[in-house]
């Protein structure tokens, strides 16, 4: 008997058009079998999970999140996203471009499975696909070139 393993489901919210490029090269380079719904505010992406919420035949296996999103923010994304029945554990990787120490500790009431600073080179763009990739195989993401916000093991 074969069992054929759907494609990823992952939701990307991020209102940078430049951003949502880089993150379709990075999982692109990992060959990930994986349908990318594209958000680019925080209205959105509540009404994406609610709707996975409430309807069995809409799944979703990752969230990248961007922090500063229009409409609604990260923090009330989370919020919202661990308030479901079905996503209060889905992973998380939440991005952002600053270095604020309270985009981290917002971030962190929410357990998100790893925080990303998105870098400023493709190159090191293209490892958030390995971050991914890591997390959807269920394994501890792989660290690369951390800030001194990222973490280690995974936790925010």
């Amino acid at each position: 008997m074969t069992t054929e393993r759907r494609p990823y489901r992952i939701l990307l919210a991020e209102d940078s058009a430049g951003d949502v490029g880089l993150v379709r090269i990075a999982l692109r380079d990992q060959r990930l079998d994986h349908i990318l719904q594209v958000v680019s505010d925080g209205a959105e992406a509540i009404g994406i999970i609610e709707a996975a919420d409430n309807d069995r035949n809409v799944l979703l296996d990752l969230l990248l999140l961007d922090m500063h999103l229009p409409k609604y923010d990260g923090d009330e994304i989370l919020e919202r996203l661990r308030s479901t029945k079905r996503y209060t554990d889905l992973p998380v990787v939440v991005m952002t471009s600053t270095r604020a120490p309270q985009d981290c500790e917002r971030a962190q009431k929410y357990a998100p499975t790893f925080y990303f600073r998105k870098p400023s080179s493709l190159d090191e763009y293209r490892h958030l696909g390995v971050i991914v990739f890591d997390i959807l195989a269920g394994r501890s993401p792989s660290e690369f070139a951390p800030s001194p916000l990222e973490n280690k093991g995974g936790k925010a």
